[in-house]
């Protein structure tokens, strides 16, 4: 109920703050639309920093982690419980954030029970973005309920936990047309296609403790399973990465976008092992990820739909011993843009202050030459 609560209050104060007559809105509209906006080429892209963002949306969020099984056998995949999140959030310059209020849709008992704490910022700025995410989930279930055929339900590990730290930067090389924020944080308008390559790097910490072994001992028994002793696994990665994005406009307002990334790391990875086996491996391991939307924007509303996908491949210290740290959501998100009056902007001025001195910070050590312009 606070957050909810906390929502209603900035909304009601944004939308009261509304002073403005019909003719300085227009002029407002032709100095943002006209004009270079941060660099950009306006003929591709409308900027709206100057508004406030708000949205509701429905999310599913999906995780797994999978141990891999020799040839001509099937992956153990363990999967969380998890329902559908109804959430609220908005978008201001470079900043969003969001809260989940409500769960909609079952999780069935035969699951078991899974909790998280899931901390995750996606940053868009002009030149780059910056996806974060502190992750870790307790309580799975493989998914193939036939998996363990001596169970009638599924096989549910109740005390496995999985944990992730890490992210990923991206500089975004034709920053004047081609715009990720119309997409995902909806404060920008692409109005005609465009494409970029990317170049960046990124880096990730994880662990999993199946608090026993990772393999049950039914499944052990009838595949062979070079990770059936593993208990505990750690693993880290790091490594540059390119990747290529275009935002498709049909008709000015509708709009697909779709972006790859791909990373070659350097993987560290540790197997605990306690019946026998384990140890610590050094390894390349290439990454692909991908990001995906799709919806219909305007001057003041957005309808969007996107999907974003981070796959981990681990290899281990066990001759041909894979895993494989997969997370992903899908969220629908209706978005409005709003005007912001003359109190709501001098009530917002230190946070304006705070906002650009974090922006130029941060612009000064990724372009130095071109934050001094």
């Amino acid at each position: 109920m606070k957050r909810i609560a906390l929502f209603v209050c900035l909304l009601v104060c944004s939308i009261s703050s509304i002073r403005t007559s019909a003719q300085e809105q227009k002029v407002r509209y032709i100095k943002y639309t006209d004009s270079l906006v941060n660099g950009t080429d306006s003929n591709y892209i409308v900027n709206y920093d100057h508004q406030l963002v708000v949205r509701a949306y429905v999310q599913k969020k999906v995780n797994s982690f999978t141990v891999g099984a020799p040839s001509d056998y099937k992956d153990l995949k363990y999967v969380p419980n998890n329902a559908h999140n109804v959430g609220v959030g908005f978008s201001y310059k470079w900043f969003s954030l969001s809260f989940g209020l409500f769960k909609v849709g079952s999780e069935p008992k035969d699951k078991g029970k899974s909790t998280s704490f899931d901390l995750q910022s996606n940053i868009y700025k002009r030149k780059w973005y910056l996806d974060f995410m502190i992750r870790n989930i307790k309580g799975f279930y493989l998914s193939d309920k036939e998996r363990v055929p001596a169970m009638d339900n599924f096989y549910v590990n109740p005390n496995m936990t999985t944990t992730v730290i890490g992210g990923a930067f991206w500089r975004i090389t034709n920053d004047r047309k081609f715009s990720y924020r119309a997409v995902m944080t909806q404060n920008e308008w692409q109005k005609k296609s465009a494409g970029s390559l990317f170049y960046g790097f990124e880096a990730y910490y994880g662990a999993m403790n199946a608090h026993g072994n990772v393999v049950p001992a039914e499944v052990a028994a009838t595949d062979p399973f070079v990770q059936k002793n593993v208990q505990k696994l750690r693993y880290f990665k790091i490594g540059p990465g390119v990747g290529y994005g275009y935002n498709l406009v049909i008709d000015r307002n509708f709009f697909i976008s779709a972006g790859v990334t791909g990373n070659l790391d350097i993987g560290f990875t540790h197997e605990v092992a306690p019946s026998g086996g384990g140890g610590t491996k050094i390894g390349i391991l290439p990454n692909i990820n991908a990001r995906i939307g799709a919806g219909y924007n305007s001057k003041d509303w957005n309808v969007n739909f996107n999907y974003l996908r981070n796959n981990l491949p681990i290899h281990g210290s066990i001759a041909d011993s894979k895993y494989n740290q997969f997370s992903g959501s899908y969220r629908l998100s209706f978005n409005r843009r709003l005007n912001l009056g003359h109190k709501a902007r001098k009530m917002l001025k230190p946070v304006d202050e705070q906002l650009d001195k974090v922006d130029k910070a941060v612009n000064q050590t990724i372009d130095p030459k071109s934050s001094k312009k």
